[in-house]
């Protein structure tokens, strides 16, 4: 009998009982072979049993040694839970998804490293092995606290390696210390050696740790590039609160110390006293604070470099560094005058102060204030142990910035206000500030967007609660804010003008209309309509709709629509929007739909297309006292020619503000059977239509109740 085509069976092709067995190639007596041996069981759909675990385990190794990993974890997975207890099917699982999926892999090596390995079948690992795989990853992943305990104890002999070729444990055992140490440049080294030395036996334990150094080399790439980033742009204090997280989350090695170090120094953080000591190599010249030493070395890369020579040149006199911050204040350049503002604190040991001295830079920059009086009396009041700040003046100004929607600057005053309180050991209500400054900025994004379009901006999906608030804070800013549609609010920008140029643009508007210059006309609308008052805003806007129309530009003459809608409707005025709806979609309709397609035209005017029909079953519907259907039925009507009959109902029913009776046919048309797909492209048209049929202005009620 073949295990290994039933395995295949069972679980690549999924055969679900004895005849699907029997057409995959089996004979009968074969499947009831595998029954009787206790591998397959048939009581419901076809499985492998408990007992097949193991076998089906090695053959997933051989799967996988063929090169087909997918197929191999298929077979491993499913060894696993016909038998959760087989560690051989969970060890293969954490191999292959060391090439594949590191997250996955952790997952198998976690059921691993808490599971009893005094009596598992396999010689692969140890609980040492386990130990050192553990310490390895805890360089690139994020580890539970359990873990992270375990790997802070861990010492060589919980990691040391075993085997009978002597050389290979050595090798193997010298890979092991260099982790220990954190030496992840040499045991990089070591680990290539070892894999490319054909002498030696390439064993589990081996390909294991080259998947996982992979992925620790990778890791450390990437953090290097994200700090390097944050270094050369001379974002120190960033960097080092970056290096520092990232220290105290993952086993990094010694090039992530001493650039922490190194940045702490520069940020005023670390106090060291730099020396002249002998040092042997670049290392031990960063371990002895002999920094002119190390950069003369210079074997740490460009970053080391920058960062020394940030510290050495730091040593230069504090009075040129004040004159030179303060000259880069006046000159306006905002980068160089931090990148001065952090080195000149840290000369005089000020650094605490660098955020609040940041932020008073970076709100005079926003206000305007391009002297910076205030930051380099500051500087001075620091420079003479006397500085001092008026608390109540920040809050004063922090609410006159909240009242005029100037939210950038009031989010620095807020900065300013919590950093002097930490400072001055001053009380100060943060929280308050917070919730006021949260609150009143809710909707400033939709402003924002507002003022980076032309006239108006539409924002869909509200909630009643961010609708009311929209149309609070747009009556705050003098902004016209429109309600459409359910949860749809528009917002229109509004702007003074005075008389004689209005009028100048009212009739320049004119003239543009009569020669056909739409492009300028719609310019001169925007004008008009941001300038206009509540009398002339409608016919304006349905003039301005007509426009973005005419110059094709369909999405926003949608929008632009349903404003129009909704106040010609407030004032009563008579304009015709079915047509006007047509007129928009028809151009695009017309480049869009195929020939076996209905026109917009053909949708909007069904009714009138099949009006014969309508009109043979509203007599007999009259002379008979029956139903629409029934009416259908008795004269022979199909379900194209029924369907179409209650379609017209619905319509005209919602044309004459009869929305229950209209939602009663759309109803018995959504049970017909045999819909084609014209009948369903009218229903979805209509159905989109209801809402502007049933706010029709002029509604004559002439359509007799009826039953569908």
């Amino acid at each position: 009998m073949d295990n290994y085509k039933l395995f295949k069976a069972i679980v690549k092709y999924r055969c679900k009982n004895k005849d699907d067995l029997i057409r995959f190639g089996f004979s009968s007596d074969d499947v009831d072979a595998f029954v009787s041996k206790g591998i397959l069981d048939l009581s419901g759909d076809a499985k492998l049993t408990k007992q097949a675990s193991f076998t089906l385990s090695g053959f997933a190794k051989k799967v996988f040694r063929l090169g087909m990993k997918d197929d191999a974890i298929k077979y491993l997975v499913y060894a696993y839970e016909l038998d959760p207890s087989n560690l051989d099917s969970v060890l293969n699982l954490f191999y292959t998804y060391l090439f594949i999926d590191i997250e996955k892999a952790f997952y198998y090596f976690d059921i691993l490293y808490h599971a009893d390995l005094s009596n598992v079948k396999f010689t692969l690992i140890t609980k040492n092995d386990l130990n050192f795989y553990l310490m390895m990853f805890s360089s690139f992943m994020k580890l539970s606290p359990e873990y992270k305990e375990i790997v802070s104890k861990l010492t060589f002999e919980d990691i040391s390696y075993a085997n009978s070729d002597r050389d290979l444990a050595y090798l193997s055992n010298n890979i092991r210390g260099l982790m220990l140490v954190k030496n992840y440049s040499k045991s990089g080294s070591k680990i290539a050696e070892l894999a490319a030395d054909k002498s030696l036996t390439k064993t589990f334990d081996l390909s294991v740790i080259k998947a996982i150094n992979f992925n620790i080399g990778n890791f450390n790439r990437q953090i290097k590039s994200e700090v390097g980033e944050l270094i050369n742009a001379g974002k120190y204090e960033e960097a080092y609160d970056l290096v520092g997280r990232l220290l105290d989350e993952y086993r990094l090695g010694a090039y992530f110390i001493n650039v922490h170090k190194l940045l702490g120094i520069i940020c005023g953080k670390v106090k060291v006293k730099e020396t002249h000591e002998t040092c042997a190599n670049f290392y031990d010249a960063l371990e002895k604070n002999n920094f002119t030493e190390a950069r003369k070395l210079s074997v740490g890369g460009v970053i080391f470099n920058k960062l020394l020579d940030e510290i050495i040149s730091n040593e230069y006199d504090e009075e040129e560094l004040y004159n030179d911050l303060v000259d880069s204040l006046v000159s306006g350049n905002v980068d160089d005058s931090l990148r001065l503002l952090n080195r000149y604190l840290v000369s005089i040991s000020k650094s605490d102060y660098e955020d609040l001295i940041a932020a008073l830079i970076k709100y005079n920059t926003h206000t305007g204030d391009v002297k910076h009086a205030n930051v380099v009396l500051a500087i001075n009041m620091l420079k003479n142990n006397d500085f001092r700040i008026d608390l109540n003046e920040c809050y004063k100004e922090f609410y006159k910035r909240i009242k005029a929607r100037d939210f950038k600057a009031a989010r620095l005053l807020f900065e300013i206000i919590k950093e002097a309180s930490m400072i001055l050991h001053e009380e100060a209500d943060l929280n308050s500030l917070m919730i006021m400054l949260e609150d009143a900025s809710k909707y400033d994004k939709y402003f924002r967007e507002l003022s980076q379009k032309g006239v108006m901006s539409t924002f869909k999906d509200l909630s009643d609660e961010d609708v009311n608030g929209l149309l609070s804070e747009a009556g705050s800013r003098g902004v016209r804010a429109i309600v459409t549609n359910n949860g749809t609010v528009t917002l229109v920008k509004r702007s003074s003008i005075n008389q004689k140029k209005r009028e100048e643009v009212s009739k320049e508007f004119d003239e543009c209309i009569k020669s056909g210059n739409y492009s300028k006309a719609l310019s001169l609308a925007e004008t008009l309509i941001m300038t206009s008052g509540n009398t002339l805003f409608a016919s304006l806007m349905v003039k301005y709709t007509n426009l973005l129309n005419l110059l094709g530009r369909k999405e926003e003459a949608l929008e632009a629509y349903d404003v129009s809608l909704k106040l010609v409707k407030e004032q009563e005025m008579d304009y015709d929007f079915a047509n006007l709806l047509v007129s928009i979609n028809e151009e695009e309709a017309k480049e869009e739909v195929s020939s076996d397609r209905l026109t917009i035209s053909q949708i909007m005017n069904f009714d009138k297309d099949y009006e014969y029909l309508f009109d043979a079953v509203a007599l007999k519907v009259s002379d008979e006292n029956i139903s629409v259907t029934e009416a259908a039925s008795v004269l022979g009507f199909d379900d194209f020619n029924t369907g179409m009959v209650l379609l017209i109902y619905a319509k005209r029913y919602y044309l004459e503000h009869q929305e229950k009776k209209g939602n009663e046919f759309m109803a018995k048309f959504n049970g017909l059977s045999g819909k084609d797909s014209k009948l369903s492209e009218i229903y979805e048209s209509l159905r989109s239509m209801k809402g502007i049929y049933l706010n029709r202005q002029s509604v004559k009620t002439s359509m007799k109740l009826v039953k569908a």
